[in-house]
């Protein structure tokens, strides 16, 4: 279309690609200061009601084509090739989080165990704030999971408060798919190396925060891909941890206090 050589634009690719990479930090970045944090918490409590929350966690996966020896760990529960991706985001439809470095057949919660989150949210968040995620992460302190065993209304209202705030990051996931087809499995499984992938991958929300400025999606895109699915991983969360019983307690104390 643009007269430009495949060559030529890879070559170009990893240029652009770095180039945008050193400024990630200064466009998907996590709240720390106790402005930010607070603000967060309430914006957050304006959606459905859930308290201190700061952010909404959870993970999806990009296509890749492999044909070396580590497609078996690139291999993901649904039998094909992926980067699982980690992203957390804001209320306000901010990305504040993004790693892209895991295989596929990483579960969500090693995914998590692999990145700075964790250290994050013991230093600058510990019981002041938590993230949401589902019943596949571990159950912490600072990281709030769904009831599995309801036994009142109060935890029914806790789950169902809890969706609420979660649906953010899944709209976020269909939004980016959207706006990125290179990041949807409609558009294809992406034709460059592992490593490669995951610098479009990180690209692709910092180019996002052009929501920022309110650019639109175009009119003929949908929201949500075409036969687009998300690899939720809603299950018996891998590694819990020695903290899940301080986890559970805090958990609660949530529906008691606000449920």
């Amino acid at each position: 279309m643009h007269g430009i050589s495949q060559p030529f634009f890879s070559r170009m690719l990893n240029q652009v690609l770095d180039a945008l990479l050193k400024h990630s930090s200064d466009y998907i970045s996590v709240p720390r200061t106790a402005k930010e944090i607070f603000d967060t918490k309430v914006s957050f409590h304006a959606l459905a009601g859930m308290p201190n929350c700061i952010s909404a966690l959870d993970c999806t996966h990009v296509e890749l084509l492999l044909l070396h020896a580590m497609e078996v760990v690139y291999r993901n529960r649904k039998l094909y090739h992926s980067i699982n991706v980690q992203m957390v985001r804001d209320s306000s439809k901010i990305i504040t989080h993004c790693c892209a470095r895991n295989p596929g057949s990483t579960h969500d919660s090693m995914a998590l165990r692999n990145t700075t989150l964790p250290r994050y949210m013991e230093q600058h968040a510990g019981r002041r704030a938590w993230l949401l995620g589902d019943g596949g992460y571990p159950l912490k302190p600072w990281l709030l999971t769904p009831v599995r065993n309801l036994q009142n209304r109060y935890g029914e209202d806790y789950n169902c408060a809890h969706t609420r705030t979660c649906v953010v990051i899944e709209q976020t996931f269909g939004l980016l798919k959207a706006r990125f087809r290179c990041l949807s499995k409609s558009g294809g499984a992406l034709l460059y190396g592992h490593e490669k992938v995951a610098k479009i991958i990180m690209a692709c929300p910092m180019l996002h925060m052009c929501f920022r400025r309110n650019v639109s999606l175009p009119p003929d895109i949908e929201q949500q891909p075409p036969g687009e699915d998300e690899d939720d991983e809603d299950g018996v969360a891998h590694h819990p941890g020695g903290d899940a019983q301080e986890g559970r307690a805090v958990r609660q104390s949530v529906i008691g206090q606000y449920f």
